[in-house]
């Protein structure tokens, strides 16, 4: 199997033209007596708001130390510092400039998009890629691994620079693994829950109309994604591509009109301040832990990057 070794965790959200919106799930049991949720534990949950640019405080962080243990270890590892998304929560899940170059990139190969890192990699020798990984992750039979409710146990490196890059800045690796993993597998949940929501239904059947007026009949983004899957299976072209490139406009403009991103993000911090007290007083805790490690990384990317 091939092995990618970006380590950069991405998540996914049920947002417009999601490809990925699957069955919903039912919405989760009210519990009125627990204390409602802050902006910042809102915003892990539903990666909205405040996210990116807390995270990205965290990123550079992370970079910057992985870089110099990789270094330290040997290991040419240039750093390659992300940049600040300054979107809006809706033009980051709209990506509407994207969509007009290649749609929702249902054409695109396996190899598109592989960030630097992994092709610098994939030409090094076979024993020089292993001595790499090493350094990076740490050894296979060193995995530690937590219990995502929902989700099952997830694993992650317990040796190497990764390993010691997060613990730096989270204290520790379980609470690296549980911020990183736990308000993610909530945002799924929740995002099943928007799905069956009135307010959500409402909102589809006029995207629906929308579309509809431009020429595609679709009850919803996963069905003109799955329509257009469909046809790729007879083989790719250019007609069908520009096909998909306008469909996927369209939902981004029908989207945008009817204002599904927004609705999303709304019903989701809505519902996540009726899960149960557990869950509530769980994700406040990670909250704590996710600004903690925020303020962390910025002293970390101050002594690395003076003056940046």
């Amino acid at each position: 199997m091939r092995r990618l070794f970006a380590w950069t965790v991405v998540a996914t959200l049920l947002l417009a033209g999601c490809g990925a919106c699957g069955p919903a799930s039912s919405p989760p049991a009210a519990d009125l007596d627990a204390p409602t949720l802050d902006a910042t534990a809102l915003d892990l949950v539903t990666q909205s708001g405040s996210f990116h640019r807390r995270q990205h405080a965290v990123k550079v962080a992370e970079e910057t130390l992985v870089g110099t243990c990789m270094r330290a270890a040997g290991q040419d590892y240039p750093t390659r510092l992300p940049p600040l998304d300054h979107r809006t929560d809706e033009d980051r899940a709209l990506r509407t400039e994207e969509r007009r170059r290649t749609g929702y990139g249902l054409s695109l190969g396996a190899d598109d998009g592989v960030p630097a890192m992994d092709r610098q990699v994939r030409g090094l020798s076979a024993e020089r890629q292993q001595a790499f990984a090493r350094a990076l992750f740490g050894a296979e039979d060193n995995r530690r691994a937590i219990e995502v409710a929902g989700t099952g146990p997830v694993t992650f490196p317990g040796e190497g620079c990764l390993f010691e890059a997060q613990q730096e800045i989270y204290g520790d690796i379980l609470t690296w693994a549980r911020v990183t993993y736990v308000p993610e597998a909530l945002n799924n949940r929740l995002g099943g829950s928007v799905t069956s929501a009135p307010a959500y239904l409402r909102t589809m059947r006029g995207w629906s109309a929308c579309m509809a007026r431009r020429g595609h009949r679709y009850a919803s983004p996963a069905e003109a994604q799955a329509d257009l899957t469909n046809r790729y299976r007879a083989g790719k072209s250019d007609r069908l591509l520009e096909q998909e490139i306008a469909v996927a406009v369209a939902d981004a403009d029908c989207a945008r009109e009817g204002g599904v991103v927004r609705l999303v993000l709304d019903e989701k911090r809505r519902m996540a301040n009726a899960l149960p007290e557990a869950e509530r007083r769980s994700l406040a805790e990670l909250a704590e832990d996710w600004s903690r490690a925020v303020r962390t990384a910025g002293t970390i990317a101050l002594v690395a990057l003076p003056g940046q």
